[in-house]
């Protein structure tokens, strides 16, 4: 963060060398007397006010009084305040003063009291109660926010613990975190049908999609819909991006979870495909027909092959650039003024489909505490724990979360495994398949690899 250090004394000289030491380049030193690697300044609160939109953090090394009114008639609010905290000239106490989660008040105040072995003081309610920080995550997870009602309304809800749904209808990595911080007032789910009407207070929803719905939602959109496009050449762009934005919402889908938008190559330079990739700050994918030939799709057109060469643009363009094979969303069509057809469909992305997942994790040595921080998680949220009861002690299927099945294979033939295993995938469960010391090295695991590539099951190895 580019941050300005604001000395108010001489004692606080020390600290100041201390953090400017460590954090280097990021901060400019201002004093009101003359030191040496400082600009000098007349007044704290004169410059402040001139300055207060040139940085992305304000600490003032003193008295929390020169801070305060310092910063007092610049204050406008925490969506557009700079990060302000506050250390007192011994460096015992680093307050976190304005800005605290938007502005990142207090993560700097927690950087900077590890810094000088110092006490952080926050007192944002979240942060002490070690709940999510809601105006944080999607920033922090790369999701877009969303939401119908006051987002502090919402915030006020959580952070008071009241009953909280959490929709989880993707999976990445931001999902999984959620899953293994969850807080005790909160349920999760993996289907909105799922939700027990006038249970909760409060829904979180990590989806792409929208939803109707009586109890106040928050949204985290993750970018993981390929929007697929085709049109009439020289398709006037007026309009038609605001009519897709509604269609899909109209068919429950945001367009904040566009990550994609695709087209075939003999439409690259169409400004209906510009206006739609910068409009919904998407990524842009080209394909030649020859790469869509073995796509299958719900409704080929002979029509677009004479024109094409493909039997299929928007539909074909957004399930290959999705990796899947069925479309959320299948072909539209759309004209918005005469002689300006176009066509779109959606998929979602295949990483990010909440189904059946195998996890081979290793075991690391033996003993329970030394498996890999990671494993130990998996571990944790595993549906099925399917281990090498031969060679991995049993303690470490402890972890197991209350209702998992754990099986040893120590018994089971290769076929018993599979049939297993792939019981579990298709139910859209999450396996957790635990070898002896380190997977990547061993070579037990290559014919399950190939059994899981030939039917198409997603895994990974830990």
């Amino acid at each position: 963060m580019k941050t300005a250090m604001i000395i108010a004394s001489d004692a606080g000289a020390r600290i100041a060398g201390i953090i400017r030491e460590e954090l280097g380049k990021e901060v400019d030193l201002f004093s009101v007397s003359e030191r040496s690697g400082c600009v000098r300044i007349n007044s704290i609160t004169d410059f402040t006010l001139r300055h207060f939109g040139d940085y992305e953090a304000f600490v003032f090394i003193g008295a929390m009084g020169i801070c305060v009114r310092a910063i007092a008639p610049c204050v406008t609010s925490k969506y557009a305040d700079p990060a302000v905290v506050n250390v007192d000239a011994t460096g015992h106490f680093v307050v976190s003063v304005l800005a605290g989660h938007v502005g990142g008040a207090n993560a700097l105040t927690k950087r900077l009291a590890r810094i000088l072995g110092a006490q952080p003081v926050v007192t944002t309610q979240s942060d002490n109660t070690g709940l999510w920080a809601l105006d944080l995550l999607g920033k922090e997870n790369g999701w877009k926010i969303e939401y119908r009602r006051s987002l502090n309304e919402l915030i006020s809800i959580f952070v008071n613990q009241r009953p909280t749904a959490l929709l989880l209808d993707i999976r990445d990595e931001g999902t999984n975190r959620l899953e293994h911080s969850r807080p005790a007032h909160v349920d999760i789910y993996y289907h909105f049908e799922d939700i027990p009407a006038g249970r909760y207070e409060l829904i979180i929803a990590v989806t792409p999609c929208l939803y109707e719905c009586e109890t106040p939602i928050l949204y985290y959109h993750p970018a993981v819909l390929h929007l697929g496009v085709g049109c009439r050449k020289q398709c006037n762009p007026a309009w038609i991006g605001a009519y897709i934005g509604d269609e899909l919402e109209r068919h429950g889908l945001s367009p904040l979870a566009v990550k994609v938008v695709t087209t075939i190559e003999l439409k690259k330079d169409e400004p209906m495909f510009a206006d739609l990739v910068r409009n919904l700050s998407a990524k842009m994918q080209i394909y030649k027909p020859e790469e869509l030939k073995d796509i299958e799709v719900p409704n080929p057109s002979g029509k677009v092959f004479e024109v094409t060469g493909t039997y299929s643009v928007s539909e074909a363009t957004a399930l290959k650039s999705a990796g899947n094979t069925k479309l959320l969303l299948e072909k539209q069509k759309g004209q918005v003024t005469p002689g300006n057809d176009f066509t779109f469909a959606v998929a979602l992305d295949r990483e990010a489909e909440r189904s059946g997942f195998i996890e081979i994790v290793g075991a690391g040595p033996g003993d329970p505490e030394l498996i890999s921080v990671r494993g130990k998680r998996l571990l944790e949220k595993a549906d099925l724990i399917l281990y090498a009861g031969s060679l991995v002690p049993i303690e470490l299927t402890y972890y197991a979360k209350p209702g998992a099945t754990v099986r040893s294979s120590a018994s089971m033939t290769l076929e018993e495994q599979f049939a297993l295993m792939q019981e579990f995938y298709d139910r859209g469960l999450f396996i957790v398949r635990l070898h002896t010391g380190d997977p990547c090295i061993y070579g037990a695991i290559q014919e399950q690899m190939a059994f899981f590539d030939r039917y198409g099951m997603r895994y990974r190895i830990t």
